[in-house]
């Protein structure tokens, strides 16, 4: 019992010693959204998550959405309407 108690206290001082690291966000670019953009947010938003969670637009490179997209576009039976303005969020919104 000893040696339990004497490890947990050993533990806690390095823990407690152990530098603390904390990151700032400071900057978070914003980008200016049309409103096809907004709608494709919004259908991307809904369609999206009723197969798989939402990915961040961020996770892929445009190459990579230029391939996804398409094939999940017409699984989630997109109009050619819905189809451009969820196109206009994803390739609107990439940080590259």
């Amino acid at each position: 019992m000893k040696y339990i108690i004497g490890s947990f206290a050993i533990v806690l001082t390095v823990l407690a010693c152990s530098p603390k690291v904390t990151e700032v966000i400071t900057e978070v670019e914003e980008i200016e959204m049309t409103a096809d953009m907004t709608e494709g947010r919004a259908i991307y938003d809904s369609n999206c998550i009723k197969c798989h969670g939402l990915k961040k637009i961020d996770d892929f490179s445009k190459a990579q959405w230029e391939k996804i997209l398409p094939a999940m576009m017409e699984k989630a039976k997109l109009s050619e309407e819905q189809k451009m303005k969820v196109h206009a969020y994803v390739f609107g919104s990439i940080n590259e």
